[in-house]
């Protein structure tokens, strides 16, 4: 069978041979499930998927600001992910505002619409852990360890600035 010069295919013979036309389904599958697989977003896409359940200037502050401390570490740390840690940091408390009573557990479903990495998802659920009881998943990454700790800090530096905004 012929395509008429119309694939890839038919430069390299004058016909399919079974072993060809199999790579070529074989190759167009990876290439459709990849497509639907999850993802890790730019920094400026997870802002944006931030915006969409995020309207507070708190909340979306607080999304960029752990985005950059994470991007400083990642530089330290991990220079060749420090869009996946800043995407980390952005996207760590995407449900918040709209579901602080579920808190680390309704992001699952938000990020999950939105075709996130798993890793992400595992890493934002896990920032709740000894916090929230729902949360069993240990941070075990130093990048999640770090996600934690910078949460963390914040509250508490953010709490000060509250207390005494002159200092």
């Amino acid at each position: 069978r012929s395509c008429g010069g119309s694939c890839r295919f038919e430069k390299q013979s004058t016909a399919h041979s079974p072993i060809v036309m199999r790579r070529f389904f074989a190759d167009n599958f990876i290439k459709r499930m990849c497509a639907v697989m999850s993802y890790v977003p730019t920094p400026q896409q997870a802002h944006e998927i931030l915006e969409k359940y995020n309207k507070e200037p708190f909340h979306l502050a607080h999304g960029e600001t752990v985005a950059g401390v994470m991007g400083v570490f990642a530089r330290k740390y991990d220079p060749e992910n420090v869009a996946f840690w800043q995407s980390v940091g952005m996207l760590h408390d995407i449900d918040f505002e709209l579901y602080p009573e579920e808190h680390c557990a309704k992001c699952v479903e938000l990020l999950r619409s939105h075709d996130i990495d798993e890793g992400i998802i595992r890493s934002i659920v896990n920032h709740g852990y000894g916090r929230l009881d729902w949360v069993t998943v240990k941070p075990e990454l130093q990048m999640e360890k770090i996600l934690f700790a910078t949460d963390e800090l914040f509250g508490l530096i953010g709490a000060c600035a509250m207390v005494r905004p002159s200092k």
